[in-house]
């Protein structure tokens, strides 16, 4: 299937999700908002796909959200329901069924950080900036950028973002967990594509249970969190994922992991 602002691009078990409307520093717009859920979708559905890596085309990742459709947005309920459909697809990003890595080659600021924090690994250009400028035009970020950020970071350096709108370098972001590997330009594809097909080849089920126990544990106490990840484990221990595994292991032989 074709979409208008999005390429997919496929390498063996993994899919490169780009966003291309790069006039715009690919923007997040209406047409590209529903097309990333459609990609999402369709994607989920396809067997034969692993592993996501999400990137950019042309020289920035995703410069936040479309200005120009912004402004012609009538009031506050209209702004509302905008943020809510970003929302939806950024929190279909993090709770994903499938591995999702993000390859920065560019600015992320904005809703591209947000894009960033719902992946389960960044990786970026050196190259690259990260920032949350929202509030240099008097709003803030509102899909992630005060909420999920602040999990990820703390709440100080969150603060510190959200409220001075200031960029930090990619390196800037490794050191406060935002970003797991920093890569030269030219080698970030490659970079961002090998460690998708390692995620691709883990235990499915290991996988999304992972993304479940580690997305809920914010916001539960540690007690229920503890026994929801001993619960989610002692489930994957019934599975035949686990018993070819451990077979695997015993036999000195890659194991061969079909998502049951």
């Amino acid at each position: 299937m074709e979409y208008k602002t999005i390429i997919c691009e496929e390498h063996g078990k993994v899919v490169v999700v780009k966003l291309n409307l790069p006039e715009s520093l690919n923007a997040i717009s209406k047409d590209l908002t529903e097309d990333l859920d459609n990609v999402l979708n369709a994607l989920e559905k396809d067997a034969k796909v692993a592993a996501l890596v999400i990137t950019g085309a042309g020289r920035a990742f995703c410069a936040g959200a479309n200005l120009n459709e912004i402004l012609h947005l009538e009031g506050v309920t209209a702004f509302y329901n905008m943020l809510k459909k970003v929302q939806l697809v950024i929190n279909r990003v993090a709770d994903y069924s499938k591995p999702v890595v993000a390859a920065v080659n560019g600015p992320a600021l904005g809703g591209g950080l947000e894009l960033c924090t719902a992946c389960d690994i960044c990786v970026a250009s050196d190259n690259s900036v990260f920032g949350l400028p929202e509030i240099n035009v008097g709003v803030l970020p509102g899909a992630g950028g005060m909420t999920r950020l602040s999990r990820m970071v703390g709440p100080h350096r969150a603060r510190q973002l959200v409220m001075t709108g200031d960029k930090i370098s990619a390196g800037q972001a490794k050191e406060m967990g935002l970003v797991w590997q920093v890569a030269p330009p030219e080698k970030l594809q490659a970079t961002a594509l090998e460690l998708a097909a390692r995620l691709a080849e883990k235990p499915p089920l290991a996988i999304q249970a992972a993304k479940r126990v580690i997305n809920s544990s914010g916001f539960i106490d540690l007690t229920t969190a503890m026994d929801y990840e001993a619960g989610s484990v002692a489930m994957l221990f019934g599975t035949r994922d686990c018993r070819e595994g451990l077979q695997a292991f015993v036999e000195k032989r890659q194991p061969k992991y079909k998502g049951k």
